[in-house]
């Protein structure tokens, strides 16, 4: 009795044994069960102009609504949603993005920064980040996000079928013309599970260059009789012939003349004339500029009579981007039996 006694007891501790590792792995695959992987979700986004603080700033568009005509130095500040959609608990660090992919997902993304290229932060003026977000263009239970202008990625959120908004003050630092623009949150650098929307924004054609010139200009009193036959001037620095350009596309400054008429001469254009060097910041004819003189050429030495339009300087594609001076030198031939007068022509400068 003795040996069947200890033979069911050892048989009791096997089954308890047995049962009580039934029993952990059966709770180990309970817990796996229920680990859900978090889904993020860019659902919404909205354009804003930088001219009020987290609740006053105007809007640029409807939500969901590209932009378009966006000059280079522009400034603004976008709003983005980012949403977890699957129960699972998203630990997001909200890094704002730049590409030219539609798509969200394909080709580079660029990090904006205090000092990126073609898109940078913007100190505003308008409020001391980070500044708490309320929510505005999103739907799901929210929890606050941030409103941004030196930091970039934001402070982490932990989201769990919520949805958060981040906003950022942005500006084109560098742009192409005529250029779609995306923006995008990554998780600092990795892409969310999903874009529903990308943020979008077209830039502006490239202005063409454009010319101011002085309405007038009054050039050195000649004397009759004077043994060079000729009166010569050169434009002073407050009498700029300017020529602006965004564009990369080149162009060509010209000048052409009418008759010198007064009350009794008429010297005819065919003696009135464009000097030149040949050399930029020289004179006759001077050209300078602030911005890069690569590829800008001023005509070659030589003087040539405005009765027909007359080329100044060339700037060749994919040059001339900027702002230049131009003091052209104006020579009028001046026959001794003239009369003693003021006469005036009328210069015309264009540029193309």
């Amino acid at each position: 009795m003795i040996h069947k006694h200890k033979k069911i007891s050892l048989l009791a501790t096997c089954l308890l044994i047995v049962f009580t590792l039934v029993g952990l792995f059966a709770f180990v695959n309970q817990a796996e069960a229920t680990h859900i992987n978090p889904v993020g979700e860019q659902t919404d986004y909205r354009w804003r102009n930088d001219d009020g603080t987290e609740s006053s700033a105007t809007w640029k568009a409807l939500v969901n609504t590209p932009i378009t005509g966006v000059n280079d130095l522009d400034e603004m500040r976008i709003r983005i949603a980012v949403e977890e959609t699957a129960g699972g608990n998203l630990k997001l660090d909200s890094q704002l993005e730049f590409g030219t992919n539609a798509d969200c997902t394909s080709g580079t993304w660029t990090l904006i920064s205090t000092s990126s290229s073609t898109w940078q932060l913007f100190d505003s003026s308008q409020f001391t980040e980070p500044v708490a977000t309320v929510q505005r263009i999103s739907s799901a239970s929210f929890l606050a996000g941030q409103l941004l202008d030196q930091t970039n990625p934001g402070a982490q959120r932990t989201i769990s079928s919520q949805v958060t908004e981040f906003e950022w003050a942005i500006k084109a630092n560098g742009v192409a013309a005529s250029t779609d623009y995306y923006f995008r949150i990554s998780d600092k650098g990795t892409a969310l599970s999903t874009y529903t929307v990308c943020a979008k924004l077209t830039t502006a054609a490239a202005a063409g260059p454009s010319v101011t010139a002085p309405s007038s200009v009054a050039m050195d009193d000649y004397t009759l009789g004077t043994p060079a036959g000729y009166s010569e001037y050169t434009f002073s620095t407050s009498e700029y012939v300017t020529v602006t350009n965004s564009g990369s596309s080149g162009w060509t400054l010209t000048v052409s003349s009418t008759d010198m008429t007064g009350t009794n001469n008429t010297i005819p254009n065919t003696q009135i004339y464009l000097r030149t060097d040949g050399t930029l910041g020289t004179s006759p004819t001077i050209i300078t500029s602030g911005d890069s003189l690569t590829g800008v050429t001023e005509t070659a030495s030589g003087t040539y009579s405005l009765d027909s339009i007359r080329t100044i300087v060339t700037a060749s594609s994919g040059n001339g981007i900027g702002t230049y001076n131009i003091r052209p030198t104006i020579r009028v031939d001046i026959e001794n039996w003239r009369y003693a007068e003021q006469d005036t022509a009328t210069l015309t400068f264009t540029v193309s």
